[in-house]
């Protein structure tokens, strides 16, 4: 209903139609000849023509006299075409909250800053990585390419979430304590962004490998529980150059990428153990006196 966010609403959505003319939505154009004042872009009537909405409607999103739900916020995003950020603003102040999924499934995919998040990662001393919202890995530096080179790998695995979950190799090797500290997160995590973007084909698909394989899928029956990102994590890790030590993980997202991630990884080795005295080893004097 029409409160504070009315007036925002009314000159965001009127903006758009005013930013589109007729012949960008396959209808004519109207001729300069046509009496009466002259309307930029298409009217509240053509939109709810194109809309298959009854009459008015679209005036009483405008003016928020109506209750209106998601469907039909999504509706008007796809008419204009608006893109995920725009989607989410429209969202937000016709409904008071962002939307539960994105406008396309392959929102997160593509990240339009790619080169720029080379630059950051190769600034890294220490591992750093970017995936996108289906955890294909996008950009890596060289402290990452060599923790898996020194695992045997040619090339970094293509999917972070795969590799982690159903790699031999990260379950008994390099991700300690695995089936405790590494898989529940990462399912839960693999399952929060699998919600949310419920027509994403790839995430659909880790989700169905998850409950075919029978360590993740017991794991993952056992229950999910909340949670969002690995920032601040501390987890064993086995580093190939350094030995048995604690990643301690720092995340951050790409604004122009929903859901993708850079993951900075701070490993600390494990402090060697004192080394013990053989009794045959003597004790060393302490002086005469």
């Amino acid at each position: 209903m029409a409160g504070d966010g009315a007036g925002h609403l009314q000159q965001y959505l009127r903006s758009l139609r005013e930013a589109t003319r007729p012949s960008d939505l396959g209808l004519k154009e109207r001729p300069s000849s046509r009496p009466g004042p002259r309307v930029k872009g298409v009217t509240q009537e053509q939109v709810n023509t194109l809309l298959g909405w009854g009459r008015n409607t679209y005036q009483a999103l405008e003016k928020q006299t109506r209750e209106f739900k998601t469907p039909h916020i999504l509706e008007v995003a796809e008419l204009f075409d608006l893109d995920e950020e725009e989607y989410r603003q429209l969202h937000l102040l016709a409904l008071g909250s962002l939307p539960p999924h994105p406008r396309k499934p392959e929102t997160g995919v593509v990240i339009p800053s790619q080169q720029h998040w080379q630059r950051v990662v190769d600034g890294q001393s220490d591992i750093a990585y970017l995936t996108n919202a289906e955890w294909s890995l996008v950009v890596w530096n060289r402290p990452f390419a060599r923790l898996f080179n020194s695992l045997g790998y040619a090339t970094p695995p293509e999917n972070m979430m795969e590799w982690m979950l159903f790699s031999e190799l990260a379950r008994q090797k390099v991700l300690l304590d695995w089936e405790s500290s590494w898989a529940p997160p990462i399912l839960a995590q693999l399952h929060g962004v699998a919600t949310q973007n419920p027509n994403n084909a790839k995430l659909a698909q880790l989700m169905e490998r998850v409950r075919q394989d029978p360590l993740t899928r017991r794991i993952h029956e056992a229950g999910v529980r909340t949670y969002a990102h690995p920032d601040g994590d501390m987890r064993p890790l086995f580093h190939p150059d350094q030995g048995r030590g604690k990643a301690l993980m720092v995340s951050a997202h790409p604004s122009s990428a929903l859901h993708a991630r850079l993951i900075v990884v701070l490993f600390t080795p494990d402090p060697l153990p004192e080394p013990t005295r053989s009794a045959e080893q003597p004790v060393p004097e302490t002086g005469k006196g």
